[in-house]
């Protein structure tokens, strides 16, 4: 069996991902959840295509390349409207962090995009933001006691003695 040197960059990134994952295992559980996880993960998905790129082989000769494009077929001001309103998204969540911290922010974020974004009802929308706070507290705030920075917000009200 040939490899290429697709194969064996494939192969390289299985033992980055193994090394990484066995080294992180020697961490507290929490500073090691993340790089375990995506560890393996990667490794995975690595050891996958390492074993389509051995075994398929003669699927893959057949195959002709192919030019993606996102655009295609899309009138341009339509593609550069889109690209500034979800840029516009982007930043106005980054600002609602600074704003009112993470664990607000989240929810009140998903809520607005789902509702004026999307264009879903507001049942679905709360209830979409509720499931995206819900795994976020659950996850980085319970399980990993991850702290984060006051918002403005707080800092803000500190000044006056008021904690939230």
């Amino acid at each position: 069996m040939k490899l290429s040197g697709k194969d064996v960059m494939t192969c390289c990134f299985v033992l980055i991902g193994i090394y990484a994952a066995t080294t992180a295992l020697k961490w507290p559980f929490r500073s090691a959840f993340f790089p375990v996880t995506m560890g393996v993960c990667f490794t995975l998905l690595m050891l996958t295509e390492l074993y389509l790129s051995l075994f398929s082989r003669k699927v893959r000769k057949k195959q002709t390349t192919y030019d993606f494009k996102l655009a295609d077929g899309i009138d341009p001001a339509v593609a550069k409207q889109r690209t500034i309103r979800i840029f516009l998204w982007i930043v106005a969540y980054y600002l609602l962090i600074q704003l009112v911290g993470f664990s607000y922010a989240i929810p009140l974020f998903f809520c607005l995009f789902f509702r004026f974004q999307g264009k879903e009802g507001w049942k679905m929308s709360v209830g979409l933001a509720l499931l995206a706070w819900l795994s976020f507290y659950g996850l980085f705030i319970w399980l990993l006691d991850t702290q984060y920075p006051e918002s403005w917000l707080q800092r803000g009200l500190n000044v006056f003695g008021i904690s939230i």
